[in-house]
């Protein structure tokens, strides 16, 4: 939350790329994250300049999440986003964009497109949310489905020699 000190803010933005398990490493990744912070006034190919606030010392955690898990805020470029960028407005009036969504920058996208939905009514008791939107197309190739290993059917009773045998089984794909 804004209100957080900037140890708990980097604490936080830490925790959520530890939380990502290392076999996970090579996926590609989403962002979907009211970041409550600033950005834009530093382009780079993560976040661009389009509808740029000036970034806080409380900014620099989420901009490095951003960088280190290799993903762009397409509301910051101009190319992607047509219309507001403001998801949330302060007490004041003036919308600012603490809602994004970071789409991996090593997806080979085809399109992009992104803007702030303005006729869906999220208020519960005033107009102060808006949310983010993205529409993307990829590139991708078919690949042949692999053969999948059947499982092998429980007896009628099941008894614990096939309990071993499946725990066994089990044992042997990482993916259980």
């Amino acid at each position: 939350h804004s209100g957080a000190d900037l140890d708990t803010i980097e604490m936080f933005w830490q925790q959520v790329s530890q939380a990502v398990p290392k076999k996970y490493d090579g996926w590609p990744r989403l962002l979907l994250a009211d970041a409550n912070c600033r950005f834009g006034d530093c382009p780079n190919q993560h976040i661009n300049d389009h509808d740029s606030e000036i970034s806080t010392a409380k900014s620099d955690a989420f901009c490095q999440f951003v960088a280190t898990q290799n993903l762009f805020i397409h509301a910051s470029f101009s190319t992607c986003h047509t219309g507001p960028s403001g998801t949330w407005c302060h007490p004041n009036g003036d919308w600012t964009r603490n809602d994004v969504i970071g789409v991996d920058l090593a997806w080979p996208l085809l399109t992009c497109r992104s803007w702030i939905d303005t006729h869906i009514d999220v208020s519960l008791q005033k107009d102060d949310h808006r949310p983010a939107c993205v529409s993307i197309m990829w590139h991708s190739e078919n690949v042949q489905a692999r053969p999948r290993k059947g499982m092998p059917k429980c007896p009628p009773k099941f008894c614990a020699e096939a309990l071993t045998a499946l725990k066994s089984q089990q044992a042997s794909h990482d993916w259980f």
